[in-house]
This record gives C-alpha cells, sequence and structure tokens, in this order.
C-alpha cells in the first residue's frame, strides 16, 4: 500500500483514499441483496462494465460534498467503504455512511474502529 493513500490508522483497520481496484469489490457489495437491504437501498442492478464507468468518473471528477475511503485491514484486505456525505461546510455538519462488505470481518470490531475515526475525521 501507498502510505500517501493512508488517510488514518485505526486500532484494528486503516481508512484510505478509493482507488481503482476497489471497483470489483464495491460492485459484488453493491449487487448483494442482503447487504442492500442492511444499506435501506436496493441492490445494485447495472453490468459491471457500466458500474466500471461510473466508478472511474467518480475518481476521477470526486464531489465536492462527499469523501469516500476505503476500510482495509492491516493485512491490506479490503472490507469495506466510508464516506461522508452531505457535507455542508457552512454548518460544519455532514452524515457517515459505513459498509463492512466483507462478512468474514463481521462482529470483530472493525466497523465500531472505522466509525469511531470517521467521527474524528468528519
Amino acid at each position: 500500500m501507498n502510505d500517501a493513500d493512508v488517510v488514518i490508522l485505526g486500532r484494528k483497520m486503516q481508512l484510505r483514499t478509493k482507488r481503482h481496484s476497489d471497483a470489483e469489490d464495491d460492485y459484488r457489495w453493491r449487487a448483494d441483496p442482503e447487504l442492500a437491504e442492511l444499506d435501506a437501498t436496493t441492490p445494485l442492478r447495472i453490468d459491471y462494465s457500466d458500474f466500471q464507468r461510473m466508478y472511474e468518473s467518480e475518481l476521477r471528477f470526486p464531489s465536492v460534498n462527499m469523501r469516500r475511503y476505503a476500510i482495509d485491514t492491516y493485512e491490506n484486505v479490503h472490507i469495506g467503504n466510508c464516506m461522508l456525505y452531505d457535507i455542508n461546510t457552512f454548518v460544519g455538519e455532514s452524515e457517515i455512511g459505513i459498509m463492512v462488505g466483507n462478512r468474514d470481518y463481521w462482529g470483530r470490531g472493525y466497523g465500531l474502529d472505522a466509525m469511531a475515526h470517521m467521527v474524528e475525521l468528519a
């Protein structure tokens, strides 16, 4: 991992900037019906090539009111994502979203660690 990608080092995980290689995991997680239900949305229903084009565009032209981060283990396993969205710098607030998409890491404190550091980052 490039140290310049790391935004925050947590107790169990590291938050880093999103990159092109995250697209496959993100597509799989967003298309998963159970994860979509937990995220209060519908599963992604576009094919991977369309998703990848959209993904590349979001990386090239990031939104000014949104910050996306990957959650990695210290073994550099991409296990989820978190984001600040609806950022309002005028009033100093935003919303936080988090998803640990890799079920092997559920219930092991990675999400809690990521959320604590996202609040700190915000």
